[in-house]
């Protein structure tokens, strides 16, 4: 295993310096390649699905709502 994400993780994606971005319950968790937790955004909803967008930031589907994190 290379990592144990919070909820149920769908949606991931490896950003340029290889970090793994994944949904992770009520929020969105950033790994660092070798599995270390660097972040945990919290959100008011259950993450589905995440994406990046050519604008840099971080595009969210929770619940019934689209977030955009910059």
């Amino acid at each position: 295993d290379f990592v144990h994400p919070g909820g149920v993780p769908d949606g991931m994606r490896v950003d340029a310096d290889g970090a793994l971005w994944t949904s992770a319950g009520r929020g969105v968790e950033r790994y660092a390649p070798d599995g270390t937790l660097l972040e945990r955004i919290e959100l008011p909803h259950v993450v589905s699905n995440l994406c990046f967008g050519p604008d840099g930031a971080v595009y969210v589907t929770a619940t019934s709502t689209l977030l955009r994190l910059t």
